[in-house]
């Protein structure tokens, strides 16, 4: 099994930027706090969220669709990272089938 046939979604640039800005938001989180750089209003834990819309027949009332993560600036869609998880796992496998025989790829 060949690891370049189809080159996966999730080493496309604007994904990889997608990702590693969310990491970096978790990373240098306690930075931040200590540096007083979260404003009041900002999100600074990673946190399910999603469109609020009004209830269709209970006035008062909203529907909130939970479809995404969100930390400081950061925001992807859960179906999104699903898919990107899902090919991050087989390309793990693909990897680890071409590691040498009688090998288990942990160093001693």
């Amino acid at each position: 099994m060949a690891l370049n046939v189809v080159r996966p979604r999730f080493v496309a640039d604007q994904i990889y930027e997608r990702l590693s800005n969310l990491r970096n938001e978790v990373q240098h989180l306690e930075d931040h706090i200590i540096n007083g750089k979260i404003e009041p209003t900002q999100t600074f834990t990673l946190r399910p969220d999603g469109p609020e819309e009004p209830h269709p027949t209970d006035s008062g009332q909203t529907v909130k669709t939970v479809d995404r993560l969100r930390i400081g600036g950061q925001e992807l869609l859960i179906s999104d990272l699903a898919i990107w998880l899902v090919e991050m796992a087989v390309f793990a496998g693909k990897i680890a089938d071409h590691r040498p025989a009688g090998g288990t790829g942990a160093k001693s």
